[in-house]
């Protein structure tokens, strides 16, 4: 009898901490426009290659002057 009464409680208690975390946040005000985090995601993303590239291209200097 205990052990059913303590998972039935944490069954309760991790119904509520689920619930809290997908519906219990509030949204967040002032947030970007979706277009305007797009194209920051881009502008980041393009920055990570332009850096990759240009690492690739030093290794191979590196490498060419062996």
């Amino acid at each position: 009898m205990t052990r059913m009464l303590i998972a039935v409680l944490s069954l309760s208690v991790l119904g509520y901490l689920a619930y809290r975390t997908l519906y219990g946040r509030q949204a967040v005000v002032g947030g970007e426009e979706p277009q305007q985090q797009l194209q920051n995601v881009r502008d980041v993303a393009k920055g990570l290659e332009e850096k990759g590239e240009q690492r690739v291209d030093d290794i191979d200097k590196k490498t060419q002057e062996r």
